[in-house]
């Protein structure tokens, strides 16, 4: 219960402060000339501190008194991510281009690890410090970067073949032809022993086991467009959309310093135009084909 002696003298405000309930207009004017004189106005002026407890964090970052909630089957799966595969495979195609050098690419690929790895930190996927969680950037950095090695190494072949093609005058938007440039194929091996290389580099540097880069590639599940290696990006591309070619051997190696251009039905002869640079020699041959309206005008004739 309260005691009414004890609430002799006190006042009452109102809510916004601005005037004491009760009180006459000129005790209020001074009430309120006073709080704008009252400039260094502090804590303990106003209230008790006594009760007020101290204690110490037990971390410097606030994060790390959350919970962590484990870590999301592939680290490029929010926007985070994405925008970091998307400059994954700017940096990959300007490398192609010549515009980045090996050392770029291997700077960037550190930075990618660091990077998800301080973002996975403070988002609270992992503590930054668990060696399986980081064995898993490291795979997951190197499947993405290896991936785009390939895709890019044949983008970079196919651009180069659509400037071949528009030099025969032929139609770039018909899928009837196909261009092999074998230094995108050795350009695209350095790349990835290289891959390999920074990869493990990064290992030792987190101290985490060896990654094997043949598995992460054998279990990953980018292979919609090819696997990882040149010569299966070439037969997605040119015989799922181009159907006109394939490597039946997609292991073989193919000599250096080759380049081969095929464009069916050349002036609609029937032959299809074969063109080979080899050892500094360029050699062109017509050569026999069946297109698939041409076939079925063979199937014709042959059942008249």
């Amino acid at each position: 219960m309260i005691n009414l002696k004890d609430m002799i003298g006190t006042m009452v405000f109102s809510s916004s402060g601005n005037y004491i309930v009760g009180a006459s207009e000129r005790e209020n004017a001074e009430f309120r000339k006073k709080c704008e004189n009252k400039i260094n106005l502090n804590l303990q002026d106003c209230v008790e501190l006594s009760c007020v407890k101290e204690f110490v964090l037990t971390s410097e970052n606030y994060n790390d008194i959350m919970k962590v909630k484990g870590m999301p089957g592939s680290i490029f799966g929010d926007k985070f991510g994405h925008e970091m595969q998307k400059e994954i495979a700017g940096y990959m195609e300007t490398y192609y281009a010549g515009e980045a050098g090996k050392e770029d690419i291997e700077k960037y690929f550190y930075e990618c690890c660091t990077s998800m790895r301080v973002y996975l930190s403070q988002t609270r996927r992992t503590t930054g410090n668990d060696e399986k969680d980081n064995t898993q950037i490291i795979s997951q950095i190197y499947e993405m970067f290896a991936k785009e090695n390939q895709r890019k190494a044949n983008y970079a072949n196919h651009q180069e073949g659509l400037k071949v093609n528009d030099e025969y005058g032929a139609n770039n938007q018909a899928a009837n032809w196909c261009y092999y440039n074998s230094d995108y194929y050795y350009q695209w091996e350095e790349m990835r022993g290289l891959l390999k290389d920074m990869t493990q580099k990064m290992s030792e540097k987190w101290s985490v086991p060896t990654i094997d880069t043949e598995d992460v590639e054998k279990k990953s599940k980018l292979t919609l467009d090819g696997n990882f290696d040149f010569n299966s990006g070439w037969n997605y591309h040119f015989r799922l959309q181009h159907s006109c070619s394939r490597i039946e051997d997609e292991s073989f190696l193919p000599p250096e310093k080759f380049k081969m251009y095929y464009r069916m039905n050349s002036n609609n002869s029937g032959l299809g135009l074969l063109t080979i640079w080899a050892e500094g020699i360029k050699k062109e041959i017509d050569v026999p084909f069946f297109n698939v309206s041409d076939l079925i005008e063979f199937s014709k004739n042959q059942t008249a």
